[in-house]
């Protein structure tokens, strides 16, 4: 089931990602959408995904090193619910 649902997630997310590129281009044009990914991947490839390196003699420089943000829901000490009860 696990498997099934990450792949679910994986093909919603890239056509979310397809339709937001679509639309970008569409309302932009083709320049400023193009510019506006380079720097976005450029943030998130330069900054974030650099600032999830572990250090060299960490137990987590032992597993699989990060390629993407993870995916999963926030939990916070106020409970789940959107007015903090």
């Amino acid at each position: 089931m696990g498997e099934l649902h990450a792949r679910a997630l994986r093909e919603g997310l890239a056509g979310r990602a397809a339709a937001l590129d679509e639309a970008m281009t569409e309302r932009l044009g083709t320049g400023v959408a193009g510019a506006l990914r380079v720097a976005l991947e450029t943030i998130i490839d330069g900054l974030i995904l650099q600032g999830l390196q572990p250090y060299s003699d960490g137990w987590r420089a032992q597993v699989r090193p990060v390629e993407t943000l993870p995916h999963h829901p926030m939990v916070l000490h106020r409970g789940g619910y959107p007015d903090g009860s």
